[in-house]
């Protein structure tokens, strides 16, 4: 029997950040509906004063012809805006819902049995559906990390340990946390499978236990490691979790398969008729008078990436809730159905080379890898100081770099104006040399003038005065 779906005062016993999410997912909903009705109603104003403007505009009044221009731009205006904020939750909201989803179905996980018998029965197909995309895209993302932390490390010094450098420690902590989700997948996993023998016997069930890998560790312990060693060693690590997931998930899918071909099912999704519920509870606790506020904060929380970080936190699961007032006192909750823990591990099953809980790097019996000499355990602390240490190095030689490439551009300045000035100094010289060249030529001729004025007679000179003076004439002269 499908268990009905919550009444809406069981939004109060969720996890504090689940409610604080479906409650920001709700204002979204809220808002965007609030928003096209708006547009609406600014598209029918636009299209009302349109239907004012007179055939013959220019024969109106000059008061007239501005009113009208003013309320259509007043109008495009209101247009531009609510369109702005419909388009920013079309951006957003994409990811809200996604970070909402898995939330939830980590709630559902931890807490819901009746969700992992329905599972186990081979019900609910959709989130079948789901639950082998986010194995697949979890194991796919563990893979690609350690392949980047790869090519890496063929340009980091050889003997550097790979946890000490930024970007590499970065790579390094995104994969412990995929790691950790992955055992978290392959757990709930287990747990199906449990409820399938505890139904139906050992001969009943179809999903096999899945053995225990410990990919978190596996990651932690290629923090000693040097640059030299690491490549081989994360290729062979990559090699053998690429193996064990895919098994894992080819399990994962021929259940999917086989919970699809049942030929009917009430109810394709508990996930989504949980989430349903919850949603029309959440709107009964929003403010009209704080919605804008709770947008424009859950608008901020999903671009500085706070929001995703509510989606993965681990709180634990909400007790039973209190009796409605008035009414029988409340079911006890069904048996919880709790992870086994994994088989032992076999020579025959899949297993990660590696000696749980050390910080030695992982496949000691292969001979090709070469282990590095001991490494002390460093604490975050040290090697988080020793980081900030380096960082601070390569920004003061950044900036003496740049200081020398400052100095240098400043002493080519200055010759190149020494030569230029050089030249003008040159070519002064030359002119003042020519000026005084010609001045004493000048003084030459007006030496010669003076010396024919005394030679001519007195007859010549009185004859030259009566005659009219001569224009000067650049083209004849």
């Amino acid at each position: 029997m499908e268990l009905n779906a919550p009444q809406p005062y069981l939004i109060e016993f969720a996890p504090s950040s689940l409610h604080k999410m479906l409650v920001r997912e709700a204002a979204f909903a809220l808002s965007r509906r609030r928003l096209t009705e708006a547009l609406n109603l600014a598209r029918e104003r636009e299209r009302e004063i349109k239907a004012t403007r007179p055939p013959f505009m220019i024969l109106l009044p000059t008061k007239a012809k501005q009113e009208f221009t003013s309320n259509l731009e007043e109008s495009r205006d209101t247009l531009s805006v609510l369109q702005a904020g419909l388009d920013k939750l079309n951006l957003l909201e994409p990811e809200l819902l996604a970070q909402v989803a898995f939330r939830l179905e980590n709630h559902l996980r931890r807490s819901s049995s009746d969700y992992v018998h329905g599972l186990s029965e081979n019900r609910y197909p959709t989130d079948w559906a789901r639950l082998r995309i986010r194995f697949d895209e979890c194991a796919r993302d563990y893979h690609t990390t350690l392949n980047a932390l790869a090519n890496l490390c063929a340009i980091m010094p050889p003997h550097e340990a790979i946890g000490t450098p930024p970007t590499s420690r970065q790579l390094l902590t995104k994969a412990i946390s995929l790691g950790d989700q992955l055992e978290a997948e392959v757990e709930f996993i287990n747990k199906i499978s449990h409820a399938q023998r505890k139904r139906a016997g050992h001969e009943g069930f179809t999903l096999k236990l899945q053995a225990g890998v410990n990919w978190k560790e596996s990651a932690q312990s290629l923090l000693g490691i040097n640059a030299k060693a690491a490549p081989r060693t994360l290729l062979d690590l990559i090699a053998q979790s690429e193996k064990i997931t895919a098994k894992i998930l080819a399990e994962v899918s021929d259940e999917s398969t086989l919970t699809l071909s049942k030929s009917s099912h009430d109810i394709a999704s508990y996930h989504l008729g949980q989430w349903s519920a919850l949603r029309e509870a959440a709107l009964l606790k929003i403010n009209p008078e704080e919605l804008e506020s709770l947008v424009k904060e859950t608008e901020t929380l999903l671009e500085t990436g706070e929001f995703k970080r509510w989606a993965i936190l681990d709180e634990p699961p909400v007790t039973a809730p209190p009796p409605k007032p008035g009414g029988q006192p409340a079911k006890p909750a069904p048996e919880t159905v709790h992870a086994p823990k994994p088989p032992p591990r076999t020579n025959d099953g899949p297993t990660l080379k590696l000696s749980p809980r050390t910080t030695r790097p992982p496949f000691p019996s292969k001979p090709a890898v070469t282990a590095p000499a001991p490494i002390p355990a460093a604490s975050a602390e040290e090697i988080n100081a020793l980081a900030t240490a380096k960082a601070e190095l390569e920004r003061q030689t950044q900036l003496l770099q740049s200081l020398k490439a400052e100095l240098d551009a400043r002493e080519s300045f200055v010759s190149e104006s020494e030569n230029r000035l050089l030249e003008k100094t040159l070519a002064q010289q030359e002119q003042e040399a020519e000026l005084e060249q010609r001045s004493e030529e000048l003084e030459h001729l007006e030496k010669r003038v003076r010396q024919l004025q005394a030679n001519i007679d007195p007859a010549t000179k009185a004859r030259a005065a009566e005659l009219p003076p001569r224009v000067f004439n650049e083209f004849l002269e």
